[in-house]
C-alpha cells in the first residue's frame, strides 16, 4: 500500500501529445515501481522547485503516479493548489528515448512535474487525499466523475479495494477528456 497525497496519470499511452509525439504502451515499463522527484513546472535547476516525490506504476493505459508532497513551504503550497483543484495537469521529463518516427517506444522518466498545462492530454491528477490528525483519510473528488474509482484506505496500489462507478464506455470517456496545452519540445520529452 502506498500512502500518498494525490494520484493520477503521469502519461497516457497512444494519445497524440502537444509536441507531436505519441507514447506507446509500455514505453516506460522499466520505470515501474520507481520513485522520482515531484517538481514544479520542470524547474530542474532550482532545489526549491522540488515539491516531493512520486512512485510510478506502469499500466496498460500508461504510467500512473502516486504523489507525496514534502513539508517545505513550496510543497505545502502545491498541496493546497492540488487539493483546491487549481492545478491538476501532470507532465513527465524523460530521456534515453527510443523512437520510431514520432512514436516513443522506450524511455526513462526522470521526474514528474505539476504544470499548468501539459503536453499529454491524458496526464492529470484524478484523486486527492486529505490527511488529518483528527480524521480518517478522506478522498476528494475525481476530476473525471464519470469514472470515479475510490480507494477506501488511501491511495492504494492493491486493486482489491477499488470501487468503480463507471457507466460510460471507453470511447465516451476519451471524448470527455480536455485537451491540455502544449509544452515546448526540447531534446528531452516533457
Amino acid at each position: 500500500m502506498v500512502k500518498c497525497d494525490f494520484s493520477g496519470w503521469a502519461t497516457r499511452s497512444d494519445l497524440l501529445c502537444g509536441d507531436g509525439r505519441t507514447i506507446r504502451k509500455n514505453a516506460f515499463k522499466d520505470n515501474n515501481g520507481a520513485t522520482v522527484p515531484l517538481i514544479w513546472n520542470h524547474e530542474h535547476n532550482d532545489p526549491n522547485a522540488v515539491l516531493g516525490h512520486a512512485i510510478l506504476e506502469n499500466r496498460d493505459d500508461g504510467v500512473y503516479a502516486y504523489g507525496v508532497f514534502n513539508d517545505t513551504e513550496q510543497g505545502q503550497t502545491a498541496k493546497r493548489l492540488v487539493e483546491n483543484g487549481d492545478v491538476r495537469a501532470l507532465s513527465i521529463w524523460a530521456n534515453q528515448l527510443k523512437q520510431i518516427g514520432n512514436d516513443v517506444i522506450h524511455g526513462n522518466i526522470r521526474e514528474l512535474s505539476l504544470v499548468l498545462a501539459g503536453a499529454n492530454p491524458g496526464a492529470y491528477v484524478d484523486f486527492v487525499m486529505a490527511h488529518g490528525a483528527d480524521e480518517e483519510d478522506t478522498l476528494y473528488a475525481s476530476w473525471d466523475e464519470s469514472a470515479l474509482i475510490l480507494y477506501h484506505s488511501g491511495c492504494n496500489t492493491d486493486k482489491k479495494s477499488e470501487t468503480k462507478t463507471d457507466s460510460k464506455s471507453e470511447t465516451e470517456k476519451k471524448e470527455d477528456k480536455p485537451v491540455e496545452g502544449n509544452n515546448e519540445n526540447k531534446e528531452e520529452m516533457k
